[in-house]
């Protein structure tokens, strides 16, 4: 009695730890950890897997029934048989893969023996039996693969157990019984273990054979044999302390005691909650941690503590359906501690470890210790430690961290002194430890301490001006500050219990700025902060009554990111922080300036719900995307989102605190989560790039050695394009599976892009029309918290110039330009030469022809000077005759002077005349008078005219020189010169 009373009290006690270990949670509708399914929807290619492993690469290869896998954490590439390619693998239908010491992966197929991957080609080299060579493998059905500390390689297959030398590429064919073929235990092998003393353990349909690394017999374990049952041998694994554990198929798990030589046996036990749950054992592995994990065909998977015997079945409920991970065939831990299961019919399972942060508490409709309702509208604690949490229809939830189960507060309409509502909107304990509860339109609820009856305040009862309370703050001096969503500000006075309206004057408004209060704060200082929804905040010390505000329109520094309120917090070292609809506001009090955070700097969003600061400083932001880590000395954040474990991604403000124990408690519309923060480790992995595709002019490329891709992307370091093929891209993805959809990445073209391009979570670079020249190309991401990895892969890149741009062509080029310039000299010489001998001649008969030239020209240059001197001659003798002319013009116009002198006063006689018989013309005459002046007029016009006839005659004969005398004057001229020359 007493042994099955320790042993009901052991199994309680591992199965809480180990609950815990495994994130479960028995109050939670769902588990504590998410497991992410990846199926033929998302790109696998078979359901029934049977194996999973991750190379040193950092691909995951995943082997099914119809196809081998490789997984880069976003796209599956699904190696299968091609009649037509003799380098593909050789059977879609796989049944184990395995890398070596030297990085080489062996698969082997159901009926396609054994084959090597040839990374660098993305080629298989395929190894099957071969009845006239005894130094093929012995069958092509390959079941295990195992690589012993001696660096060889041995196969089970279905007839037998080969070693493989990879470097003479032969078998050797090995049979549980060498001597006699007949007797051996079984050719059928499905399992492989080094034991801890260099001992090849092979496990067979009907036993276990024991070799030495030199492939000799040293005995073997027949069924029946040390408690071995009969069956299939599935699995074989070793543990830390070098015992191995034997899963026999349909008989359960075996522990083989090396002390004694014998083996123990747990199966399954209907009648016994701790025992075994199915015995088809289809996987064992035991993790990092020490876990024990067990997957089963039919029932899913079990952890196993060893030390107390005890088998706790791991998911309880989970969001997948039960048939989904009912048939558990493989469970693989990767270098991230990441567990991933391959199911038979559902595909592969991720189990995210990093859920093991956060618990999450949600109603559950079964279970009436649950949470009443999953949106948790505000949070205080008791002195107790008991967490009371205001919902949004379930009334008061009072959760008690130690049995994790909740108690519920609800309104009873039949009793006047229950909780006024179930829609509680804040709460507050008090100094003397009593519950404030302000709620929706139902006013203001106090449950003193000790007492189980509520005391209702409201706008009928009592001075509050609103029934809806929003925000509650207790000030120094025991009052109770009151925030109403449409009253404003009430303060309830703890000596009189009366409730009372604030009015505050501010400085830069004449009222309060609004009635809708939506937060307070009393800071160490005993100034009251008061939030609101879309006027900002206003101030108002309680020591001096003075009152102040601020808002988004104040100018520069002083101003608000935005005028709705969210949170108040004081920090430990006294600043104070505002969260608001709209960024992350820290005030410094001595220049009243905000210094602002938003998404652009790290924030998952701007909405601000909750502040908490824990026992590090750190800061813990609730917002409308999940949680947010800030370290308020340095502005970095880490995010956390709903794949992390969060309830959601939105929360509700006011409903954030940091208990006694040092946890943390954050509401949101989908329950409550709880976490300790020293717990919740930042992911400081630093991601590996693996170069998923190549393409040109947005093609995929395949290998050949005549074309740009001479090996697998992944395996080169150096790429080498031509001119033309000016459009490439190269794909590209982080080593970390764990959420990829949150790694980021940037690149850069060393020697083409100025800066790194970061993008998000974009995994292609594009490139078009690079000139001709070397390049490096280089990528670099973040693991799934965003930190950035310093890991950096390069991959060099050479763009050859057009061949009228590459060196030969330059050598050619100038070789044929000297040999032109060479061409054009001497035909040049020559042609030179030539035009020498023909400038010679030409010149010898010019030089004849000038001679006679000047011989005319110097005869004709003294004809020119006798003729000059002949022209000076004349020019003299017509000087002479013009001086001599001139001289008697002078005379003759001295007379005509003399003569026109004289004339002109003849003139005025006949002229006065005429003028004053014209006058006398005027008078009254008679008409024979009138005929009589006319008469003595005409008389004197006529002497006018005998004047002017004698002044034109006389002009005429002494002034004017006609044609004829000019003529005759140079006659006169020429002759006399030529007859000076004639006699000179």
């Amino acid at each position: 009695m007493f042994k099955k009373l320790l042993k009901f009290v052991l199994f309680q006690t591992i199965s809480l730890c180990l609950i815990q270990n495994l994130h479960a949670q028995k109050h939670s509708s769902k588990e504590q950890y998410i497991l992410n399914q990846f199926s033929t929807e998302t790109g696998l290619s078979q359901g029934n897997i049977y194996q999973i492993m991750k190379d040193t690469d950092g691909f995951l290869w995943i082997v099914s029934e119809d196809g081998l896998n490789r997984f880069d954490g976003y796209t599956f590439n699904v190696f299968n048989h091609r009649k037509e390619d003799s380098t593909s693998i050789s059977d879609n239908s796989v049944w184990c893969v395995k890398e070596d010491s030297k990085g080489r992966l062996w698969v082997g197929t159901n009926q396609g023996g054994l084959c090597l991957y040839k990374k660098e080609l993305d080629q298989f080299v395929s190894y099957q039996h071969d009845a006239n060579d005894t130094s093929t493998i012995s069958d092509n059905t390959v079941n295990a693969i195992l690589e012993d500390s001696n660096g060889k390689l041995w196969i089970g297959t279905s007839w037998g157990v080969n070693i493989f030398e990879p470097e003479t590429q032969t078998f050797r064919r090995m049979f549980a019984n060498q001597n006699v073929e007949e007797e051996v235990i079984s050719y059928k092998v499905y399992s492989l273990l080094e034991s801890t003393n260099r001992e090849i353990w092979v496990g067979t349909s009907d036993g276990i054979s024991i070799y030495d690394l030199d492939g000799h017999l040293l005995r073997s374990i027949s069924t029946g044999q040390l408690g071995l049952p009969k069956g299939k041998v599935t699995n074989m694994i070793l543990d830390e302390k070098g015992t191995i554990w034997i899963s026999v198929d349909g008989k359960g798990l075996l522990r083989y005691h090396a002390s004694d030589t014998r083996m123990q046996l747990y199966e399954a036990d209907p009648n016994d909650p701790n025992s075994l749950a199915n015995n088809y054992i289809r996987s064992l592995l035991i993790d990092q941690n020490g876990n024990f994990w067990i997957g089963m065909d039919g029932f899913g998977f079990q952890i196993f503590d060893p030390e107390t015997e005890v088998f706790v079945k791991a998911l309880q409920n989970s969001n997948f359906e039960p048939d989904q991970i009912e048939k558990v065939y493989e469970i693989y831990e990767d270098d991230h501690q990441n567990l991933w299961f391959g199911s038979y019919g559902h595909g592969v399972f991720l189990l995210n470890s990093n859920n093991s942060n956060f618990k999450h508490y949600t109603r559950n409709y079964t279970d009436e210790n649950s949470l009443s309702n999953n949106s948790v509208l505000a949070i205080s604690e008791g002195e107790d430690g008991l967490i009371w949490l205001g919902t949004d229809g379930g009334g008061i939830n009072v959760f008690d961290p130690r049995n994790e189960s909740f108690r519920h507060i609800r309104n009873d309409g039949s009793d006047d002194r229950s909780i006024g509502t179930d829609v509680i909107k804040s709460l507050l304990f008090d100094f003397d430890g009593n519950l404030w509860a302000g709620t929706y339109n139902h006013g203001l609820d106090l449950l003193r301490r000790g007492s189980a009856k509520f005391e209702h305040f409201n706008i009928d009862n009592s001075g509050l001006n609103n029934n809806n309370v929003w925000a509650l703050e207790e000030g120094n001096s025991g009052e109770i500050w009151i925030g109403t969503l449409g009253g404003g500000l009430n303060k309830y006075q703890t000596a009189s219990g009366q409730i009372e309206k604030v009015e505050i004057e501010l400085d830069r408004d004449s009222t309060l700025s609004s009635v809708n209060i939506s937060a307070l704060l009393m800071d160490s200082e005993g100034v009251l902060w008061i939030g609101t929804m879309g006027y900002g905040v206003n101030v108002l010390d309680t020591k001096s009554n003075q009152s102040w505000g601020y808002s988004s329109t104040m100018p520069g520094p002083h101003q608000l990111s935005h005028d709705e309120i969210r949170y108040f917090f004081e920090s430990s070292t006294g600043e104070i922080w505002i969260g608001t609809a709209h960024g992350l506001n820290k005030f410094n009090k001595e220049r009243e300036t905000f210094t602002k955070y938003f998404e652009s700097d790290g924030l998952p969003n701007n909405v601000i719900k909750g502040i908490v600061e824990d026992g590090n400083g750190y800061f813990w932001i609730s917002t409308n995307n999940g949680v947010c880590r800030f370290d308020p000395k340095s502005g970095t954040t880490t995010n956390f989102n709903q794949s992390d474990g969060l309830q959601g991604k939105e929360f509700n403000y006011n409903s954030s605190i940091l208990s006694q124990e040092g946890l943390i408690y954050m509401g949101g519309i989908n329950g409550l989560n709880q976490f300790d923060p020293n717990k919740v480790q930042p992911n400081h992995y630093q991601p590996n790039i693996l170069f998923t595709k190549f393409l040109l002019f947005n093609r995929p490329i395949r290998i050949n050695r005549d074309g740009p891709l001479t090996k697998e992307i992944n395996q080169i370091d150096y790429l080498e394009l031509d001119y033309d093929q000016f459009i490439f891209s190269i794909e590209f993805a982080a080593d970390e599976f764990q959420f990829p959809k949150r790694n980021n990445y940037q690149y850069k073209l060393e020697g083409f892009d100025p800066d790194w391009n970061v993008v998000g979570t974009a995994r292609t670079a594009t490139y078009t029309n690079l000139p001709a020249g070397s390049y490096k190309f280089m990528v670099k991401a973040t693991n799934n918290a965003g930190v950035w990895s310093d890991q950096i892969r390069a991959l060099d890149i050479v763009v050859n110039p057009p061949w009228w741009h590459t060196k030969t062509a330059y050598a050619v080029f100038s070789a044929f330009a000297i040999l032109m310039v060479l061409v054009i000299v001497r035909l040049r010489t020559s042609y030179l030469l030539a035009q020498k001998v023909r400038l010679r001649r030409l010149v010898s008969k010019r030089t004849k022809e000038l001679e006679e030239k000047n011989e005319r020209i110097t005869m004709q240059a003294e004809e020119l000077n006798a003729f000059n001197d002949s022209l000076n001659a004349l020019n003299a003798n017509l000087e002479k005759t013009v001086i001599e002319r001139t001289n008697e013009l002078v005379v003759k116009n001295k007379k005509l002077s003399d003569y026109a002198f004289l004339n002109a006063h003849n003139l005025r006689a006949p002229v006065a005349n005429i003028k004053g018989l014209i006058q006398l013309m005027n008078l009254d005459l008679t008409p024979e008078e009138k005929e009589d002046y006319i008469q003595k007029i005409k008389e004197q016009v006529e002497n006018v005219d005998v004047v002017l006839f004698d002044i034109n005659q006389r002009l005429k004969k002494d002034t004017l020189i006609d044609d004829q005398e000019i003529e005759e004057i140079l006659n006169q001229s020429i002759n006399s010169s030529s007859s000076s020359d004639t006699s000179s």
